[in-house]
């Protein structure tokens, strides 16, 4: 996992997941997923493949 600090919004990437989002232990991991929180503090989150 990797957290972007100095951005806008401060923006978590989480790499090694599978489609869902969720951390793969085994196997070929499908992609990362990102995580933010709008300036409404509305949270989001985009799964994306590599």
């Amino acid at each position: 996992m990797r957290v972007h600090h100095g951005v806008v919004r401060e923006l978590t990437v989480t790499f090694g997941v599978d489609q869902q989002g969720n951390a793969q232990t085994s196997g070929c991991p499908y992609g990362y997923k990102l995580n933010w929180t709008s300036a409404n503090g509305k949270a989001h989150q985009i799964v994306r493949s590599y």
